[in-house]
């Protein structure tokens, strides 16, 4: 790669958060008959618009999503305080582990930010742990640090710089969240809630999909629908690799 182009890369790395909903396509005019059309890209119609733009939670295939998945104990989260907690040990302190995807450029997790030290302060009496992991390139730790403080979070929270927690959780947007049992196993996955998504926000949720799902698990029930797509901004997974 030129040392050009990579610098270009770099910079649109840099610059860009999470990846977030892409601009509508603006249809050509026609050209006046008198003066050829010259050739352009080929664009989509407006009215389908960007493929990763949804606006409602949907039900998704529970096997597809990975429910009842075992999730690495293993697994470490370094959070912004300098710790590091192993999912294990995570687990040992509760019933089970909430964990919340999120990042400081996308509009869906920028609305739920101040909502979520009161969601996670209810999921914790419950007898969940919550976790909250930022898997955007640009956000580090230096920048995340006031962010949290400001958004008053209690909660541990953790950059996925090689995208382990994002692999293993098979996350696929900033706003997923994900729930798992005492033993690590992966038993709801989606929206916290129907409140907030792509170009709307209600003053309160139809219905609470997280919350249920707590309740359920912690009731020994089986949540009927365990598995949504959770509108949000898309995760795009990119490493930069150095040439020799």
């Amino acid at each position: 790669m030129s040392p050009s182009l990579q610098g270009c890369l770099l910079a649109a790395l840099l610059a860009a958060g999470c990846a977030g909903p892409e601009p509508q396509p603006v249809r050509a005019q026609p050209a006046p008959a008198s003066r050829p059309v010259e050739a352009g890209p080929r664009t989509r119609p407006s009215e389908q618009g960007p493929s990763y733009v949804r606006l409602g939670p949907k039900a998704i295939s529970a096997l597809e999503a990975g429910i009842g998945k075992q999730i690495p104990l293993s697994l470490v989260a370094r959070d912004l305080k300098g710790g590091q907690r192993t999912l294990a040990s995570l687990l040992r302190e509760r019933r089970a582990l909430i964990v919340v995807f999120t990042c400081t450029g996308c509009p869906v997790t920028r609305a739920y930010a101040p909502l979520l030290e009161g969601l996670a302060r209810s999921w914790r009496k419950a007898g969940a742990a919550v976790l909250a992991i930022d898997p955007a390139l640009p956000d580090s730790e230096v920048r995340l640090r006031p962010w949290v403080t400001q958004q008053g979070w209690t909660f541990p929270v953790a950059r996925d710089p090689d995208y382990a927690w994002s692999d293993a959780l098979g996350a696929r947007g900033t706003a997923d969240a994900f729930l798992l049992d005492a033993t690590g196993k992966l038993r709801y996955r989606g929206p916290i809630d129907d409140r907030i998504g792509i170009n709307y926000q209600l003053k309160k949720p139809r219905r609470e999909h997280l919350s249920e799902a707590l309740r359920a698990l912690l009731a020994g029930k089986t949540f009927a629908q365990p598995a949504w797509s959770a509108p949000g901004c898309r995760l795009t997974r990119i490493r930069l690799e150095e040439e020799d």
